[in-house]
């Protein structure tokens, strides 16, 4: 279910289209299980251009709106087409289709804005800025993720964990 470059354009995938990610809600731990929460928006900007990383780095990304919080980094990110969704082939879906992995959420796409006095119009210092959330966050495409999971030292060490996993239960374990 990891989506494709191919699947973009067959299935008219952009803009606009409904996302979900699962994550953890990092002020709510939770005394009896951590419960995960889902937060729900839509792709803001395809991966076009790549975006500038907290690490210096340019990514490659989708753009999603999904006012995300902290805790969501890393939460695997959905797309799907609802069943009401009517596409550029004029075919309505009946049950929708997906969803698919859009990708991996990287964080916050953040904005810095001056820090101003009580009053609102005078600014604190021209330099004392506060950094504020946009709103969206920066997504790893999953072909990306594909491509990282298939390499080769990746598939040895599956590979090797996979040989040293016992295929059966010792039979003492299989009467408990």
């Amino acid at each position: 279910m990891f989506l494709t470059k191919g699947e973009i354009g067959e299935y008219g995938i952009g803009i606009g289209d409904e996302i979900f990610m699962v994550g953890r809600l990092i002020n709510h731990a939770g005394r009896q299980k951590n419960t995960p929460t889902a937060r729900f928006g839509n792709i803001s900007m395809m991966p076009d251009e790549p975006l500038l990383h907290p690490t210096g780095i340019m990514q490659e990304s989708f753009v999603v709106e999904a006012r995300p919080w902290s805790g969501y980094s890393g939460s695997p990110v959905f797309v799907w087409i609802p069943g009401s969704d009517q596409r550029t082939n004029n075919l309505i879906m009946s049950q929708g289709w997906g969803p698919w992995l859009l990708g991996v959420d990287w964080g916050h796409i953040h904005d810095w804005e001056r820090v101003y006095e009580s009053n609102g119009i005078t600014a604190v210092a021209e330099k004392l800025k506060v950094r504020a959330n946009t709103g969206m966050a920066g997504v790893v495409p999953a072909w990306r993720l594909r491509t990282l999971l298939d390499c080769e030292q990746l598939k040895k060490q599956r590979e090797k964990t996979e040989a040293e996993i016992p295929r059966e239960l010792p039979s003492s374990e299989m009467d408990s």
